[in-house]
């Protein structure tokens, strides 16, 4: 794996300090009650050691990226509302620690390559709070120039679930995986499915192994497992694809399309849409699912209701389904 050498610059200033405020700076000096030492530093993991002095009775603790903590402040948090950044940290690291702790922010936290502050809020014995103090920190990048490639493998396939299992190599600074059925990947073809499971996905990236359960699926139905990654410079590897079908019946997603009578237009659309050829004038359900299998809308339509708005969906591909009717439709704003 590919690596920048990191060398952190340790900056015990009060925290309100450097980003802005005018309270009073607190350096590294006998007042401070709590010192932070970064002890280990890799592309998804930071660990810092938190040793409380002598006239330390608790301290909190938190991380976040360069002024995300600011975010915070001016919310209402059980209650309370948030007016300090010793606040966030108070009210965010909940657990109060008395004796040195070591702690370390995980993958599911940490992202290569990015500015990180961990910061901690102490209170002596009669209950003051002393201003906050804080270490900055730079995670790792991570991947090589080469090749990105992601292997996938996917277990206990059920009626309506599977367990996708993904690995990157080391040539992969993030990733990004999920479901497509066979029907519209056959349609799209395999760049444009790759591009879709990238875009449908841009919260969720992934740097390290993928253990994840898809929910939802429809039984009976023929998907497709694709994860795809980029190498450090941002070029796309190659599109892992792999075939699998879930158990159970024949009413299944694919089967359902091939039926279909019912009409959307406009087609694509901005998520507000009208229904043609609605079959039944009595109230029915409508579900919509999204390229993954998951239901994400359903509403009840009628002879007088024709009419859909989902256009908090974002941009992709869905299916529509009424009773044995169903359309794919597209989003597009």
């Amino acid at each position: 794996m590919k690596s920048k050498i990191f060398i952190a610059a340790i900056l015990f200033l009060s925290v309100s300090t450097i980003f802005g405020q005018t309270q009073k700076i607190l350096k590294r000096t006998n007042d401070t009650l709590v010192d932070i030492n970064i002890e280990t530093v890799t592309s998804t993991e930071i660990t810092a050691r938190f040793t409380p002095r002598t006239n330390c009775a608790k301290y909190y603790i938190y991380a976040d990226t360069v002024g995300g903590i600011e975010n915070y402040i001016g919310y209402i948090f059980l209650g309370d509302t948030i007016k300090t950044i010793e606040d966030v940290i108070v009210k965010f690291g909940q657990v109060p620690y008395t004796e040195e702790e070591i702690k370390t922010w995980g993958d599911s936290y940490v992202e290569p390559n990015k500015d990180y502050v961990v910061y901690a809020c102490a209170f002596d014995a009669s209950n003051n709070r002393y201003p906050a103090i804080a270490d900055s920190v730079h995670s790792l990048a991570q991947g090589g120039e080469g090749l990105s490639i992601i292997d996938i493998e996917v277990t206990e396939i059920g009626d309506s679930s599977v367990r996708l299992l993904a690995r990157p190599n080391d040539q992969t600074a993030v990733y990004r995986d999920g479901l497509m059925t066979k029907e519209l990947f056959d349609e799209i073809g395999t760049d444009s499915a790759g591009v879709l499971i990238w875009e449908n996905n841009i919260l969720y990236p992934l740097y390290t192994d993928d253990n994840h359960v898809w929910l939802n699926l429809e039984p009976g139905t023929e998907y497709k497992a694709i994860a795809v990654g980029q190498n450090i410079n941002g070029e796309f590897g190659e599109i892992a694809v792999l075939d699998f079908k879930t158990t159970g019946g024949s009413n299944s997603y694919e089967n359902i399309a091939e039926n279909s009578k019912i009409n959307i237009y406009p087609q694509p659309n901005s998520g507000f849409f009208f229904l043609e050829n609605i079959k039944s004038n009595e109230d029915s359900q409508i579900y919509i699912y999204d390229i993954n299998g998951v239901c994400v809308h359903k509403e009840i339509i009628n002879a007088s209701k024709k009419s859909i708005n989902v256009s908090h969906l974002s941009e992709g591909y869905y299916l529509l389904r009424n009773n044995n009717q169903s359309v794919r439709f597209i989003i597009k704003k």
